[in-house]
């Protein structure tokens, strides 16, 4: 079992506060990153060969892959609203740009991935 204890960090250029690997936890899989994106702000990166999962968990974002668009996602501005995030789930070997509409807090959360799933929007109702 990880004994995983994290603190954020200050915001990088791409607004990362957390950057957890499955060897910095001790996991075997999974990766997890957070980043805190001011409204205008913009994050584009390249799953490669994970698959990864964007998790809007305060804010409204515009999302997109070289091949479909999702706009104005996000319908919670702090975690403790009650209602459930909005996600896009990417498979490996997409590139994605997330523009913030509002501040924004995304995790990115990631896997190794063969490609099986193609990329789709994760309503809150569906989590």
């Amino acid at each position: 079992m990880s004994k995983l204890l994290c603190r954020p960090n200050a915001p990088n250029a791409d607004g990362q506060i957390h950057h957890i690997t499955p060897e910095t936890a001790g996991w075997k899989y999974t990766g997890f990153d957070v980043h805190l994106l001011k409204a205008g702000q913009s994050l584009t990166q390249q799953t490669g060969a994970l698959e990864v999962c964007l998790v809007l968990l305060t804010g409204r974002a515009h999302v997109a892959t070289d091949h479909q668009r999702w706009e104005n996602l996000g319908q919670r501005m702090n975690v403790f609203e009650g209602n459930g995030p909005w996600a896009v789930y990417l498979p490996n070997g997409e590139q994605y740009n997330v523009e913030a509409l509002t501040d924004l807090e995304l995790a990115v959360c990631s896997a190794p991935g063969h490609g099986n799933f193609p990329a789709r929007l994760i309503a809150p109702a569906s989590m």
